[in-house]
C-alpha cells in the first residue's frame, strides 16, 4: 500500500507540473556608469530565435533601469543586449541573464574609445566577471 501511495503522489506531482508548466522568473537591474547614452534590451529567446523584446530602456550616464520580473519557460532564455544610440546602432555587449535578481553595470573599458561592457555584480561568485559578449543570430 505504501508503494501505491508513493506512486500516486509522484504521478500527481508530475501532473501538476505538466498543468502549470515550468517557468522561471528573471529580473535585471542595469546601471550606466559610462559617459555615453546606451540602449538596453531584455530579450526572450527560444532555440536562438527572438521570441519578444520583454523590456527596453535608453540609459543616459548615471541612469538605472529595472527590467522584469519576467517569467519564461525554463527551456527558454533571456539575454540582455547593450547597443549604442548611434545611427545605425552598434551592438556593444550581450549576456545571458540568470534566474532571480541580476545586477549589471555598464562601464567604459578603454579611455581612448567608446568600447562599453556589461559587468555582472549579481552574486559573490560572479563579481567583476565580464560577460562573454558572444555572437548571436539576434545581433
Amino acid at each position: 500500500m505504501t508503494c501505491t501511495l508513493r506512486c500516486f503522489t509522484f504521478l500527481a506531482a508530475v501532473g501538476l507540473l505538466a498543468l502549470t508548466g515550468c517557468s522561471t522568473t528573471y529580473t535585471a537591474q542595469i546601471s550606466n556608469a559610462a559617459p555615453q547614452t546606451v540602449q538596453a534590451r531584455l530579450i526572450h529567446e527560444r532555440d536562438n530565435e527572438l521570441v519578444e523584446v520583454v523590456d527596453e530602456a535608453t540609459l543616459r550616464p548615471g541612469d538605472t533601469a529595472v527590467f522584469g520580473p519576467a517569467s519564461i519557460e525554463w527551456t527558454d532564455r533571456l539575454s540582455l543586449t547593450l547597443t549604442s544610440t548611434d545611427t545605425p546602432p552598434r551592438r556593444l555587449d550581450r549576456t545571458t541573464v540568470s534566474r532571480g535578481m541580476n545586477i549589471y553595470e555598464v562601464v567604459q573599458r578603454t579611455s581612448s574609445g567608446p568600447e562599453l561592457r556589461l559587468i555582472d555584480h549579481s552574486s559573490p561568485l560572479r563579481v567583476g566577471v565580464e560577460s562573454p559578449g558572444g555572437d548571436s543570430p539576434l545581433d
